[in-house]
């Protein structure tokens, strides 16, 4: 006969050595594993604790609930699916003076007035009383959700660029550190917690009135492009799980490392955006400076970096301080780039050529835009322009190949050493309006855009 495996063996002896009380039980009600989502002035826990259930209506006891918690949030769950709850209060004891009287719990702000002087223990000051009721008996540990006001994060950067800027042909690399610093203003600890951060503009469900809605605007606005971006406010704003876990401490403030990289390689690349190209129309403007690397695993890196305050470096980090900016939101997958200012060797200029109508009504726009580079080595630039054209438009010729992403167009030419490129493309446009009618009939409407709040 074969031998019990030494598995089976622990699968049958650790039962009965807890039941001799050799191995202390953990207490009903205990915290066993927290998870936090920490968003911008309040937090969304995820706890898990043994409660023992037993079908029908039951009383159960919550210790260590944060002062600050939002009870009317408060949800449980066992293997994922919903448990009623019927009813909470905190139990006696539980109410202590707090000064100022106004203190915020979630979104809203609520008004104490000072009491006698109590001083409970910290155990009984924390304790909630729920009644549920489950359809199941069950010894399994029981997940627990609550919104949490009093917490913030932010990120800091710190980034080296390593190489001769104002030689091309030296190759560049970037050292990166990130950072986060989170604070925890509540009265409770969180020991050993998994931690994602929500985006700094991510917030509750945001009031559907305040949606973006519509505008009628003048024919010929060179605003059309700038509404679009207020409707990007509904969509998901990015979150950012933290590799390591931590203790995140009361009433302080706890910094973590969760993005280190070195010596990663990187490409130089410049730019023109289309605000800096309407402000080229009379004379060359600078084009921004940018170092790019790839935000991969090949890099040391391969996930979705938060934005945050960056402290730029030139050799490596702590040595000179080359310049204070911002990183924005870089998702894995995409490059993230770092912005060294205006480079005057490399410089745009933008020119509308002519206007024509063609027989069909519509009309024909020719732009132009200039380039120039005075280093003594090839360049990588990226143009994007956003036609002014409010109506519907199509690209009928361009001297270089580009893409359309959205309304931009978007050209990414390789300057000569010491030399000049000009990109000329054509539009068919759409007229905002018709000719003005030979009788005294009313014009038409004019175009509608989408507009933000």
């Amino acid at each position: 006969m074969k031998p019990p495996s030494r598995l089976f063996t622990l699968r049958v002896l650790l039962p009965i050595v807890a039941g001799l009380g050799l191995i202390p039980a953990p207490a009903a009600g205990e915290l066993q594993r927290s998870i936090l989502r920490v968003g911008q002035g309040w937090a969304l826990v995820h706890e898990t604790r043994l409660l023992p259930l037993r079908a029908g209506v039951q009383q159960v006891v919550l210790h260590d609930l944060p002062e600050t918690a939002d009870l009317s949030t408060l949800v449980f769950r066992h293997r994922r699916v919903p448990i009623d709850l019927l009813s909470w209060q905190r139990l006696p004891g539980t109410d202590i003076p707090r000064h100022p009287a106004l203190y915020p719990v979630g979104n809203r702000v609520i008004w104490m007035p000072q009491g006698p002087e109590q001083q409970p223990t910290e155990r009984a000051r924390r304790a909630v009383q729920c009644t549920i009721r489950t359809p199941l008996s069950s010894s399994e540990p029981l997940e627990l959700s609550y919104l949490l006001g009093g917490f913030s994060w932010q990120a800091h950067y710190q980034l080296a660029v390593r190489g001769d800027l104002s030689d091309e042909r030296d190759p560049v690399s970037i050292d990166l550190i990130g950072r986060v610093a989170i604070s925890n203003g509540t009265d409770r600890t969180f020991p050993n917690a998994a931690l994602t951060l929500l985006s700094a503009f991510d917030r509750r469900p945001a009031d559907p009135r305040h949606r973006a809605g519509w505008l009628a605007i003048p024919p010929f606005t060179t605003l059309a492009h700038v509404w679009p971006a207020f409707q990007e406010a509904d969509k998901a704003a990015p979150h950012y799980p933290l590799a390591v876990k931590a203790d995140v401490a009361s009433r302080a403030v706890t910094e973590l490392e969760f993005a280190t990289t070195r010596r990663a390689p990187a490409q130089r690349l410049y730019r023109a955006s289309p605000e800096q190209l309407l402000r080229s129309r009379s004379t060359p403007m600078p084009m921004d400076r940018l170092v790019v690397i790839d935000n991969h695993p090949s890099t040391g890196l391969g996930f979705a970096l938060p934005e945050g305050e960056a402290e730029i470096y030139l050799g490596g980090i702590g040595m000179r301080l080359w310049q204070r900016g911002w990183l924005p939101h870089t998702s894995a997958g995409q490059r993230m780039e770092v912005n060294l200012g205006p480079a005057e060797t490399v410089t745009v200029r933008f020119e509308h050529v002519r206007t024509e109508r063609l027989a069909t009504g519509n009309l024909e726009e020719t732009y132009e835009i200039q380039l120039r580079n005075e280093i003594e080595s090839p360049v990588f630039t990226e143009i994007s322009a956003i036609p002014d054209a409010v109506t519907a438009w199509a690209v009928t010729r361009s001297s270089s190949p580009f893409q359309r992403e959205g309304r931009r167009l978007v050209w990414t030419p390789t300057l000569p050493a010491r030399g000049e490129l000009t990109l000329r493309y054509q539009l068919r446009v759409q007229p905002d309006f018709d000719p003005p009618p030979a009788d005294d009939s009313p014009a038409p409407d004019v175009a509608a855009v989408p507009v933000g709040p």
